[in-house]
Order: C-alpha cells, then sequence, then structure tokens
C-alpha cells in the first residue's frame, strides 16, 4: 500500500504546484493592472500568458496588449512550450 500513498503525495504535490502556479498568475495580473511592473516585467509576463495559451481566455485588453507585444516583436508565438 506504500504506492497509494505515494500517488497520493504526488497528486497534492501536483495540486499545490498548479494552485502556487495560478497564484502566481493572478498575483502578476494584479501587479499589471495596478501599474506596478516595469516594461521588462510587463513583456515577461505576456510573455508567460502566451506560452501558457492563456490570452485568450482573458478579457480583451490582455488579447490587443499581447498583438501589439507580437507585433513590435517584443514577444514571440512559440511552438509546444
Amino acid at each position: 500500500m506504500a504506492s497509494a500513498g505515494l500517488t497520493t503525495d504526488l497528486s497534492a504535490r501536483r495540486k499545490k504546484m498548479m494552485f502556487d502556479s495560478f497564484n502566481s498568475i493572478v498575483d502578476r495580473m494584479v501587479a499589471y493592472e495596478a501599474g506596478e511592473m516595469n516594461e521588462e516585467e510587463t513583456v515577461e509576463f505576456f510573455q508567460e500568458l502566451l506560452d501558457r495559451r492563456m490570452i485568450n481566455s482573458l478579457q480583451g485588453t490582455y488579447q490587443r496588449i499581447a498583438a501589439l507585444l507580437l507585433e513590435l516583436g517584443h514577444i514571440e508565438q512559440r511552438e509546444n512550450k
């Protein structure tokens, strides 16, 4: 039965990682919307949103900024990151 405990531990760790990752994104969304990010942080944030395929599920302003950053070459569409 040790393997059942191991599976449960792995599942719990995966859930925690997903939750921490989600919280990180939300925290950065709040910082972005509050104007607390510098240019480099903003570009990195939008690149991550694009890499995670989250842009299309966010409100239109995020999609428009991402499109502009793509057009200007500040972020890039990557293959299966």
